[in-house]
């Protein structure tokens, strides 16, 4: 954060001369590309009806680091497109912070929310903000007795046909509209003014279920927005003054501790320091673990469970002392002024950077990755030879149940028969009792069992089988055809070379695409 942010009283008296004139018309600036379509039409022509003087402009951050882009105006909505990327600059951010503060409202919807999918920037984390990249249905109900919540008229629907996203509330928002579980919709106070976080987009595409009752909620926002407290020049600049520190203390705060990832957020320097520590001891911990449960060896296994438990102090220990430094960073901040916390900023920190690197190293100390290392090395070896033990086990049992498989593939029942195909492909062992069972099969009566034969010759590459499959290229079971031709060419027997040439002109796209495939084998 720069130094420029910090100053207090950023031309308060000018700032508020462009946007606290009285309007007998709240005016509203919907921020947005003039040449958007659906999103402006619809939401422009809403308000205009319900009576606010409504205009379009450009939603580039480098507009609303303007104090003459506030001049006129009561309410800015942004209806959350993708027109500037990485949208909105510190500057913007902090003008629009005093701008809300002086009385006015703002909706930032969509993208626009927070930092999801084109790295919009958290506007009003105060009141709420969008978080991750999982997008939610578009179809929202109303949650609570907000006069927000109220015009839904407790329906169920979507606001715009593209998806939402989940909001994590902030101290002073209060939720209104909800997905599922997840809250969609917030709004809240900023100083005398209004905002309200919106993850849905303002669009109407495809939407033709109650544009009307749609028309009535976005106009209740605007009206919610429009109607913030009134106060002097004097109580509204100390109030813009009060929330301008709120803002900078955040920013503070955040630059620390913040510890959530997105295509925008990095980790604050407290939470990045600490995983540069924790992550290298804790990986290692993890993999020991996996280990100590899973190795036969009884003497390596214990080995890992104790290097593993001394591993897994260490890391605790970091933990707790990146919470300590986390706390001790809130309640500092939370007793400084701007100007204090941009001096710090400029000079040696909020609080002492290097002595906190020191103590982490201290703490990583006593727990070398070497000895971790030389152990994991070991017990790599060791699993790859159990194994490798366990394995050779399975097939001698697997070789033993050939028999049984095979007589198996003779039951009345289906799903045994498919079963029994599907085992001695798994076990892959072309013995001439497997083969000519699995031959046989290929005319079973049931069509799986027949595929599933293919397939499993497939598996075991049966060169005792090459005749019988290319015999069922042209058969009339279609997918029998497909998977034959597959099988073939994993055989990689050059005899049904001449049989699958002329699959290349079938009118089976699948059938074509398997000879190809089996011809490049």
């Amino acid at each position: 954060m720069s130094a420029r942010l910090c100053k207090p009283g950023l031309t308060v008296a000018a700032f508020a001369l462009c946007t606290f004139a009285a309007s007998a018309n709240p005016r509203v600036v919907v921020a947005d590309s003039p040449t958007s379509e659906g999103a402006c039409p619809f939401f422009t022509n809403a308000a205009a009806k319900a009576g606010f003087d409504v205009s379009v402009r450009n939603a580039k951050a480098e507009e609303w680091e303007k104090e003459d882009s506030y001049k006129d105006v009561d309410v800015i909505v942004f209806t959350g497109g993708f027109n500037d990327a990485h949208f909105p600059s510190d500057r913007a951010r902090l003008m629009l912070t005093r701008f809300a503060a002086g009385g006015k409202g703002v909706l930032v919807s969509g993208f626009r929310c927070g930092p999801v999918r084109n790295r919009s920037r958290r506007i009003f984390p105060q009141i709420a903000y969008a978080y991750g990249f999982h997008p939610l249905t578009p179809w929202v109900s109303p949650v609570g007795d907000s006069p927000l919540a109220k015009a839904f008229d407790g329906e169920t629907l979507a606001l715009a046909e593209f998806d939402c996203f989940g909001l994590r509330m902030g101290p002073d928002g209060k939720p209104f509209v909800k997905c599922g579980d997840e809250m969609v919709g917030a709004f809240g106070e900023i100083g005398l003014g209004r905002a309200v976080v919106l993850g849905t987009f303002i669009n109407t595409h495809g939407m033709p279920r109650r544009p009307d009752l749609i028309e009535s909620i976005y106009v209740e926002i605007l009206r919610y927005l429009s109607s913030g407290k009134v106060a002097d020049a004097a109580e509204r600049d100390r109030v813009v003054a009060e929330e301008e520190e709120k803002f900078v203390r955040r920013e503070a705060i955040y630059k620390y501790t913040n510890d959530e990832r997105s295509t925008i957020d990095t980790q604050g320097i407290i939470p990045e320091m600490r995983d540069g520590a924790l992550v290298p001891i804790e990986s290692r911990q993890f993999l020991l673990e996996h280990y100590a449960r899973t190795l036969a060896d009884k003497t390596l296994a214990a080995e890992c469970r104790s290097l593993a438990l001394k591993a897994k102090g260490a890391v605790a220990s970091i933990r707790k002392l990146g919470d300590s430094r986390d706390v001790q960073v809130k309640k500092a901040v939370e007793k400084m002024s701007a100007v204090d916390i941009a001096a710090a900023f400029s000079g040696n920190g909020i609080i002492d950077v290097r002595q906190y690197g020191k103590n982490l190293e201290s703490i990583a100390g006593r727990c070398p990755l070497k000895p971790m290392d030389e152990l994991a090395a070991k017990c790599r070896a060791k699993a790859k030879e159990e194994r490798k033990e366990r394995v050779a086990a399975e097939h001698a049992e697997d070789i033993k149940s050939l028999s049984a498989q095979v007589s198996r593939l003779l039951s009345a029942d289906s799903d045994v028969r498919l079963d029994a195909a599907t085992e001695l492909g798994r076990i892959g062992e072309a013995t001439p009792e497997a083969v000519a069972a699995l031959v046989k099969a290929l005319d079973d009566a049931d069509s799986k069992v027949r595929v599933q034969a293919a397939v499993s010759l497939c598996w075991m590459q049966a060169k005792g089988a090459v005749d019988a499959l290319i015999g069922k290229l042209s058969g009339s079971d279609e997918r029998l055809r497909r998977r034959a031709a597959q099988a073939l060419g994993q055989i990689g027997d050059e005899r049904a070379i001449p049989a699958l040439m002329p699959l290349l002109a079938s009118r089976d796209r699948w059938l074509r695409e398997n000879a190809i495939l089996s011809l490049c084998y």
